[in-house]
């Protein structure tokens, strides 16, 4: 029997859960704050990471929490490439073999074009999506990764409209 996926209750959003380890005397007297602003002890620590987002800064004025709207997404692989087109500095090494594979990749079918990740300075998102499996396989280095995108791509341009 399958696990049904819960909803959230009618005018919240989901969260993510995060399981993490604390120091008991931080957790001690982060309870105590939560009572004391009348919090659940996780609202209280959404609350502080969230005030530590906006006091520490990526750049000079600017601020982790205000590039949300430039750095986040919906979807991972889109993530990843916002994050590298924004602040490449922040890549942490398995991103940076991921980006290498996404910004040099070109795919050659039987026609004189090529189908790339990046043309310029502009990603396909799209096809990133499509082929992530693929791109992560080819970074983690596994014998077939490269065929597996190759095909992916493959297919994917069969379905162009022209």
């Amino acid at each position: 029997m399958s696990e049904r996926k819960r909803r959230a209750k009618p005018g919240t959003s989901r969260s993510e859960v995060f399981a993490f380890r604390m120091d008991p005397r931080i957790k001690y007297l982060s309870e105590l704050a939560a009572r004391k602003q009348r919090r659940s002890l996780a609202s209280f620590i959404e609350w502080a990471v969230e005030k530590a987002l906006d006091e520490t800064f990526i750049e000079p004025g600017e601020s982790v929490l205000s590039q949300l709207q430039r750095l986040w997404a919906l979807d991972v692989p889109d993530r990843l490439v916002k994050l590298a087109m924004n602040y490449p500095n922040l890549l942490n090494y398995e991103e940076q073999i991921i980006m290498r594979i996404i910004e040099e990749y070109q795919y050659e079918p039987a026609g004189a074009w090529k189908i790339r990740f990046k043309n310029g300075a502009d990603f396909d998102f799209q096809l990133i999506r499509d082929c992530w499996k693929e791109i992560n396989d080819l970074a983690e280095d596994e014998p077939d990764a490269a065929q597996a995108l190759n095909i992916a791509m493959k297919k994917w341009a069969e379905e162009l409209p022209f």
